[in-house]
């Protein structure tokens, strides 16, 4: 009689989020193979050159993933990082390379269900900008003492997303929908994570300065219809 498996992913009854669980040895830390701030510097140049591909590529972007990928499956171990843990990663670049050669990856098969199809998660993570955006409008608004701060900011962030080539649909009024969507919306939702992952990390940083850096030309599919 072969042991009962060890559970290591749950699911949140209340709120369906799902959590892991890592074993050991996943956790285990590796003797590095090299200077870590080299190889910081390293894949920080890598990344960079991916993202050129990823957004100047005539490809869809494939060559700019497949090369941050690659980047990454080689830094992680060179810092000590099990070559286990890294197994979500190489199911990426193996996808990209199989959709190159006309196979549909089993992890990225469209599900079929009735109705409309959802928002597509890059535009999930546009919005997340755009809140992001907002939210740092906000606390420039807040820091100035202003009584009507939210109303103040979500113009200003209108004013600087139609300046950047955003369009006039993100009006004042739907970038506040779409900062309380990311604030209070489901934990593991895509928006509020690239919400999170966007606002500045440290209380230091000038707000609306770093509003402006979130800020890069709008693409046409990123709209929710």
């Amino acid at each position: 009689m072969k042991p009962a498996k060890e559970n290591y992913v749950q699911r949140n009854p209340e709120t369906g989020a799902i959590t892991g669980f890592p074993r050991e040895s996943l956790l285990a830390k590796l003797p590095m193979k090299t200077d870590p701030f080299s190889a910081l510097d390293w894949v920080h140049i890598e990344l960079a050159v991916a993202a050129e591909l990823l957004e100047n590529g005539d490809d869809d972007g494939r060559r700019g993933i497949q090369r941050a990928m690659i980047a990454l499956l080689n830094y992680f171990p060179a810092v000590g990082l099990p070559q286990a843990t890294l197994s979500p990663i190489l199911r990426v670049a193996e996808a990209v390379l199989d959709v190159d050669k006309g196979r549909q990856p089993a992890a990225f098969k469209v599900k079929r269900k009735g109705g409309r199809p959802g928002t597509a998660f890059r535009t999930n993570i546009h919005e997340g900008q755009m809140a992001a955006i907002l939210e740092c409008c906000v606390r420039h608004e807040k820091a100035k003492g202003n009584k009507a701060y939210l109303l103040e900011a979500s113009r200003l962030a209108s004013r600087l997303l139609r300046a950047a080539g955003y369009g006039k649909d993100l009006t004042p009024a739907k970038l506040r929908t779409l900062r309380e969507e990311a604030r209070v919306g489901a934990e593991d939702s895509p928006i509020r994570t690239a919400y999170h992952a966007m606002l500045p990390s440290d209380p230091d940083i000038d707000p609306l300065e770093h509003a402006k850096g979130l800020l890069r030309p709008s693409e046409p599919d990123q709209a929710r219809p």
